[in-house]
């Protein structure tokens, strides 16, 4: 079955867990009493305990539109390399598509 929980997706299938992490680095750091906690890098870290350290099965997609630069900026150097060691760079060019803004001439 499928769950959807915001920008993250969840599926659950004979092969394991399948996981999209929908623009990484757009999410808010979650204040818990007064401690920050960035719940995006604490699932990406715990992904690869679980994935890549005891060979569960699962995929793990991301997007961002985030350099891997600005990622190793908000996440860490730790993070980035792990994330970066679990999936493949396919970079989209072109034009984007979110609305451009309204010019008003006089």
């Amino acid at each position: 079955g499928d769950r959807d929980s915001g920008a993250t997706r969840w599926s659950f299938t004979n092969d394991g867990v399948n996981v999209i992490l929908d623009d990484l680095g757009n999410e808010p750091i979650k204040n818990d009493y007064g401690v920050k906690v960035d719940v995006a890098g604490n699932f990406i870290l715990r992904w690869y305990t679980d994935h890549v350290e005891k060979g569960n099965p699962g995929r793990l997609l991301v997007t961002t539109n985030l350099s891997g630069e600005r990622l190793a900026e908000r996440y860490g150097d730790r993070i980035a390399d792990r994330l970066f060691s679990m999936v493949v760079v396919l970079p989209m060019k072109g034009e984007s598509k979110r609305a451009k803004p309204i010019v008003i001439r006089d």
